[in-house]
């Protein structure tokens, strides 16, 4: 079979600060926990602006002590263009954190290693390029900060 190949290009960082978690507690598919957006910056080459305070990651701890994100923000560029965002990802924990986590107790903090495949969508047509734009992101959640480095896949 043929090997396929692909380069990234770097689209931009991104950080925002989030709220206390909102605890939902114990559902079926593991410890369903909210964390709402409290707003931040993008940057990149091709685009940049503030992450609006709105939106929100609906984590849920998986049983098996692994975070699975589930987060929905809206971007306004510096030039007024506004472009939704929404992406899953999984947060590594390390193991001393999953021992915890198997414990039923939730992290006070740390840093957690983040990936992420972020989907973009606008009714911009300077920045509808990110309408078919596939992307990763790499990050980190630091206390109640969270940074990203996103990549476009070409």
């Amino acid at each position: 079979m043929p090997k396929h190949s692909f380069e990234t290009e770097f689209l931009c960082d991104f950080e925002t600060e989030l709220s206390l978690p909102e605890i939902i507690g114990p559902v079926p598919e593991g410890t369903r926990v909210t964390l709402y957006l409290q707003g931040g910056r993008f940057e990149g080459p091709k685009v940049k602006g503030t992450v609006k305070p709105v939106g929100a990651d609906w984590l849920v701890i998986r049983n098996d002590q692994v975070g699975q994100l589930d987060v929905r923000a809206t971007l306004e560029t510096d030039d007024g263009e506004l472009i939704y965002v929404y992406y899953q990802g999984l947060v590594d924990f390390p193991e001393e954190t999953k021992k915890e986590l198997a414990q039923g107790n939730l992290p006070v903090g740390g840093e957690f290693r983040i990936l992420t495949n972020p989907i973009f969508r606008t009714a911009s047509q300077k920045y509808a390029w990110l309408n078919s734009t596939f992307a990763v992101g790499v990050g980190l959640l630091r206390g109640n900060k969270v940074s990203y480095s996103i990549y476009r896949i070409t």
